[in-house]
C-alpha cells in the first residue's frame, strides 16, 4: 500500500435479532437453508431474512418450512410421532397409497406420521383395496385383493328361460346383473 493513498472497501452489514426456535418434543437439530445451527430450544442472534427452516428429532417427521426472520422472531413446532405400518397382501405386488402419495408395493415396512390417513392398495385386474386409518401406534395391514365379481356387490349368473313355443321348450342362455344374495332363480315348471 502506497503512503497517502486511501483505499475504501465495501461491506454489507447484515441486521441481526434475537431468535428463538422451540419444539415439542425439545432437542430437535435446527437446519436453516440446510445448515446446522443448534437444537431446540434455540436462542441467538441471526440476521433476518427469509430462511429453509428444518427439525429433525429421531422418531419423528422431519418438519419443514420456509420462515421469514424478522425483529425478535420466535416460535414453537409440534413434530408428529412416526408410528411402523407393515403392509402386505395376496397376491404380493400392489401398489400403496397413502393420501394419494405412492409409497412403493407389498410387501413393505416403514415409518409414518401419526394422524388419519386414507390408504388405498390396488393391483391391476383386482379390486382395489381402501381403508382410512388413525395411525396412534405401530399396525399391520393385511388384505386379499379380491378378482372383480368375486363375492360380494354385482356378479354375472347364467339364468335359464324357457318359452313355449310351438308345443316344445327352448332355452336360452342370458347374462345378467342380479345381486349376490337373491338366489338363483328357478325356471319356469312344465305345464
Amino acid at each position: 500500500m502506497e503512503t497517502g493513498s486511501n483505499k475504501s472497501i465495501g461491506v454489507a452489514l447484515e441486521k441481526l435479532t434475537r431468535v428463538s426456535i422451540k419444539s415439542k418434543p425439545k432437542g430437535a437439530t435446527i437446519y436453516l437453508d440446510g445448515n446446522l445451527i443448534g437444537t431446540t430450544p434455540f436462542k441467538s442472534q441471526l440476521p433476518t431474512g427469509k430462511y429453509a427452516l428444518q427439525l429433525k428429532l429421531l422418531g419423528y417427521a422431519d418438519m419443514n418450512q420456509d420462515v421469514i426472520i424478522v425483529e425478535k422472531y420466535s416460535s414453537k413446532f409440534t413434530l408428529s410421532r412416526l408410528f411402523q405400518i407393515s403392509f402386505s397382501s395376496e397376491p404380493a405386488g400392489a401398489e400403496i397409497f397413502m393420501d394419494g402419495k405412492y409409497l412403493g408395493d407389498t410387501p413393505l415396512t416403514g415409518d409414518y406420521p401419526t394422524g388419519k390417513h386414507a390408504l388405498k392398495l390396488q393391483l391391476d385386474g383386482y379390486e382395489a383395496f381402501e381403508k382410512q386409518v388413525n395411525l396412534k401406534k405401530n399396525m399391520s395391514i393385511t388384505t386379499e385383493l379380491k378378482k372383480p365379481g368375486s363375492g360380494g356387490g354385482f356378479f354375472k349368473k347364467t339364468l335359464f328361460m324357457a318359452a313355449l313355443v310351438g308345443g316344445g321348450y327352448y332355452y336360452y342362455i342370458t347374462y345378467v346383473d342380479i345381486p349376490a344374495d337373491t338366489g338363483f332363480p328357478t325356471p319356469p315348471s312344465r305345464p
